[in-house]
């Protein structure tokens, strides 16, 4: 190998680091762009949320991927939407699956106080397991849906000036 004057990298280092970004363009350009569409991309948001809802803790992520796989629905927009899922509303969303699921299993909200959280917070049975099952399902497709009809929303407006520019150019039959 030639000597190179200080300073100087080698061109194969250069060309290395070139050819990886010009791959990973080419992988993430189309996996970015796919299902854009409003329906899809409210699906692809409805199933983040539900799954990032749903206590599968750990395998949310990896959940995620395998049903956007399965449906054709967009990566990386249903795996952000599992991030719903994090420290700072996981309390909220435990909480609010409890008392959704106390409400459908008993037809009340579980009663708020102190002493009832310290019972809580040592000692849970299966039942209790089953209301939070029960009630993150229930608020899983709650606020997906929510999140599915927002997106929804979006993606059409966002999408709608681009396809009237289209409109605009495309040549009339007078133009023919």
């Amino acid at each position: 190998m030639k000597q190179r004057p200080e300073g100087k990298p080698p061109i194969e280092r250069y060309s290395v680091i070139q050819r990886f970004e010009a791959r990973a363009r080419e992988f993430l350009a189309p996996l970015l762009k796919e299902g854009l569409d409003p329906g899809r991309a409210a699906a692809a948001v409805f199933l983040g949320i539900f799954i990032g809802i749903v206590p599968i803790y750990g395998l949310q992520t990896i959940t995620a991927i395998g049903l956007a796989l399965l449906f054709r629905l967009n990566k990386p927009l249903t795996v952000a939407a599992t991030f719903i899922s994090n420290p700072l509303l996981q309390p909220f969303i435990i909480f609010s699956s409890v008392e959704l699921g106390c409400l459908l299993r008993t037809g009340s909200f579980q009663p708020l106080s102190l002493s009832a959280l310290a019972n809580a917070r040592t000692h849970i049975n299966k039942e209790q397991l089953f209301i939070w099952a029960i009630g993150s399902v229930a608020l899983g497709i709650l606020l997906g849906g929510v999140g599915a009809a927002i997106t929804a929303v979006v993606v059409h407006f966002h999408l709608r000036p681009s396809a009237n520019s289209a409109l605009r150019e495309a040549p009339t039959g007078s133009d023919l």
